[in-house]
């Protein structure tokens, strides 16, 4: 039986659910068709827009945001460079990248320092030693050229599309940052896609050859790290998570019937706000359908810079970015109004 959930994303924005590449979920096509690059999927992304608004007309002048997770780290930002480059019609102010699968690189290196961190692994045992033995193997044989096809299931969409010629998403992100705000989240207890990989990420990434270690608003970077949940951030918190949207859309839940809100471009009041957002993984609307225990919701005061989520049984914070101009965010325990 389908239930209302309180940390649900659709109370005041409209979602609409993907399936794509083509041939997953209830998209088909011809196998010869099946999509190899992520260039690709970009296009046949904003192929379904152009066709969504022109059916359905009225969501023509709406926002857009597009938002996943996982492996959407490399979807979305190949979608989001396209939408820019070449449809500045479609109103699209914002990406939203839960436990990113952004940079393979990052990812890889730091799975051991989390399991060390996490108790996962002890330093200096048996187990240490032979993964530091094996990665370094790993290393090397990554470091000559080779041209093997992975392999984890055997699904046609998944064998067609391997993305040789597909560059890391994580290199499209610094021009995407120059135009539209993009928000980041993990949770504390992923090991796929851990935080300690983002924050690497981030603390590498550059702008114009300058190196972006802080959280600037001008910079429309946020990242969020998300106390007591792992993978599925919206599953675990998702109140929490709730909030996180709510304020990244510039939700003004203090107008009549919480329905009203301000729009990035223009500071009067309008008389009603409908956000499209476009989702990318399909299941994480799945797991919205389960009952989830009541959660705690936390108010945001700010939002442009390090952002942290705490619970009354967290004894430590964690701040992985310096602060500019000693300006941070508090989060309290506390319902939504």
């Amino acid at each position: 039986m389908l239930q209302i959930i309180n940390g649900s994303w659709h109370f005041y924005a409209n979602l609409l659910f993907i399936d794509q590449p083509i041939g997953t979920g209830f998209s088909y096509a011809n196998r010869n068709h099946f999509i190899k690059e992520l260039d690709v999927v970009a296009e046949h992304f904003l192929n379904f827009l152009d066709r969504y608004v022109e059916i359905f007309p009225e969501f023509h002048e709406e926002d857009i945001y597009l938002a996943g997770e996982s492996f959407g780290g490399q979807y979305i930002p190949y979608i989001a460079k396209v939408i820019v480059e070449k449809r500045s019609l479609l109103k699209l102010h914002g990406l939203l990248i839960g436990a990113g699968w952004i940079d393979p690189i990052s990812l890889y290196n730091s799975y051991l320092p989390y399991a060390i961190a996490n108790n996962l692994v002890k330093n200096n045992s048996e187990l240490y030693t032979n993964i530091t033995r094996l990665v370094a193997l790993c290393q090397d044989i990554l470091s000559k050229q080779y041209s093997y096809k992975w392999k984890d299931f055997t699904e046609s969409v998944h064998n067609a599309f391997q993305a040789f010629n597909s560059k890391p998403s994580i290199d499209l992100l610094p021009d995407l940052l120059g135009q539209i705000p993009i928000l980041f989240y993990n949770g504390e207890y992923d090991l796929v896609c851990n935080h300690l990989a983002a924050e690497n990420m981030l603390d590498n990434m550059t702008w114009n050859g300058e190196s972006a270690g802080y959280i600037r608003y001008a910079r429309n970077l946020t990242y969020i790290l998300f106390f007591n949940a792992g993978h599925m951030v919206p599953y675990d918190q998702a109140r929490r998570s709730q909030a996180m949207l709510y304020q990244f859309i510039q939700l003004n839940l203090s107008y009549p019937n919480n329905q009203i809100g301000t729009n990035r471009k223009s500071n009067y009041a309008i008389s009603i706000v409908f956000t499209v957002i476009v989702s990318i993984i399909v299941f994480i609307g799945v797991i919205w359908l389960f009952i989830l225990k009541q959660q705690q919701c936390v108010r945001i005061t700010s939002v442009y810079c390090p952002n942290l989520f705490r619970s009354r049984q967290q004894s430590t914070t964690y701040s992985p970015f310096k602060i500019m101009n000693d300006e941070f965010v508090t989060f309290e325990d506390d319902v939504l109004a």
